[in-house]
């Protein structure tokens, strides 16, 4: 009988230490403004090489180049960005593309981020899409691709 109360005193006594908002790599706001914070890559779906660059600031500024699937046309992004809970916001400033306007808005629900990766899911999709954190000194486009 008393293993079972201590067991259980040990159980209500740990159980704050052990929840989600406490872990290191809880989805807070603030978790995923410093883990996105750096330039990430997106693969072709081939995994052959980066479709896009994603760079994000802690300016609430994301820099963004791709190509599209045909690889034919780079298109460059910039927008702001803005996180709430688990979701982040963005609404396009600058664009070269006329599928994504200035002024356009979209919203993700970040799934998992850690220092390497981060999975994403976009507004009315029912795939999720994964990126891979790039070095430090990798430009936004470099050479003009994504």
């Amino acid at each position: 009988m008393y293993r079972l109360i201590t067991f259980v005193l040990l159980l209500v006594l740990l159980a704050p230490a052990c929840s989600s908002e406490n872990r290191p790599n809880a989805l807070t706001e603030q978790f995923i403004r410093e883990q996105l914070l750096g330039t990430w890559c997106m693969k072709y779906v081939d995994g052959s090489a980066c479709q896009s660059h994603e760079s994000f600031s802690s300016d609430g500024l994301l820099r963004a180049c791709m190509r599209s699937d045909d690889r034919r046309v780079l298109i460059r992004v910039v927008a702001t960005y803005a996180v709430d809970k688990n979701r982040i916001c963005f609404r396009v400033t600058g664009s070269t593309e006329q599928l994504l306007p200035v002024g356009d808005q979209f919203c993700v629900t970040v799934l998992h981020l850690d220092r390497n990766t981060y999975r994403y899911i976009l507004d009315g999709e029912s795939k999720a899409d994964e990126m891979r954190r790039l070095p430090a000194s990798t430009a936004v486009c470099p050479n003009g691709d994504a």
